[in-house]
């Protein structure tokens, strides 16, 4: 397949012409203009993840003028991610920097990125990848607003990556700025799953056993905590995750039970 071939994939064109079945209806027209939809993404995709080095570099930079469409199109989404994850930071910087760009011109800021439910899948594979391209100040800006981005939907996700994925550095700065609001996000249907992550990713005893502290707080009356489905599954994590010496401590405080002593 030739590299021009596989740029006019990336701009949604075949050599040849597709055959015709009749004229759209409106809603198909208005799902067309509003989302324009390139076709052998997944070819394109392949190419990156199969491909030699030299064949993943000539093929970047056949694309390269198309990434606002790669990294910003829900099809071709795909494609950028198997970009981050075969290729250089040289070439990654490309991608960042185009990125945090919207159609103007102007900067994003990461937190929009994170928010946005394609840019995000992107930049989610830049931390994956442990890239080093993401600038300090924009990373410390993203954990910054973690409260208020940890119950957002599609952001959290970025973040339980950071979690997952990222330095010791930034999982206590994740934890700094969100334990102070546990009891919101420990009863939050969409809070509760950064969490759980945070509990998994904190290596650190004490910290844990704060956090699962923190947890009870949050969940109160232990009849009616765990009877929502949030409160019940970080109530687990606590549970499988904490030391038992914080686990009798944490009974107690539930119960007024000494586990001590039985």
């Amino acid at each position: 397949v030739s590299l021009v071939s596989l740029e006019k994939a990336a701009e949604g064109e075949d050599e040849e012409a597709e055959t015709s079945f009749g004229p759209a209806t409106d809603v198909q027209t208005k799902k067309q203009e509003s989302e324009p939809t390139g076709r052998h993404n997944f070819l394109l995709a392949a190419c990156f993840e199969h491909g030699t080095p030299e064949q993943q570099a000539s093929l970047f930079n056949a694309l390269v003028k198309h990434l606002p469409q790669l990294v910003a199109t829900k099809s071709q989404n795909a494609v950028a991610v198997e970009m981050v994850r075969r290729l250089d930071s040289n070439s990654r910087s490309i991608i960042y920097k185009v990125l945090t760009t919207d159609e103007e011109g102007k900067t994003l800021p990461l937190a929009k990125v994170a928010a946005d439910v394609r840019r995000s899948m992107v930049l989610r594979a830049l931390i994956e990848a442990r890239s080093e391209v993401i600038p300090d100040a924009d990373m410390k800006k993203l954990l910054s607003e973690a409260t208020a981005l940890a119950d957002d939907p599609v952001a959290t996700i970025v973040l339980q990556r950071v979690l997952e994925y990222g330095t010791d550095a930034m999982r206590a700065s994740l934890f700094a700025s969100t334990t102070p609001h546990i009891r919101t996000l420990a009863l939050h249907p969409i809070g509760t799953y950064f969490i759980q992550q945070l509990i998994e990713s904190i290596d650190d005893d004490k910290k844990r056993g704060e956090i699962g502290h923190l947890v009870v707080k949050a969940v109160g009356d232990l009849k009616e905590g765990l009877s929502v489905a949030a409160g019940s599954r970080v109530m687990q994590k606590v549970i499988a995750y904490v030391e038992d010496k914080d686990i009798r401590s944490l009974v107690k405080s539930l119960t007024g039970f000494d586990s001590d002593d039985h």
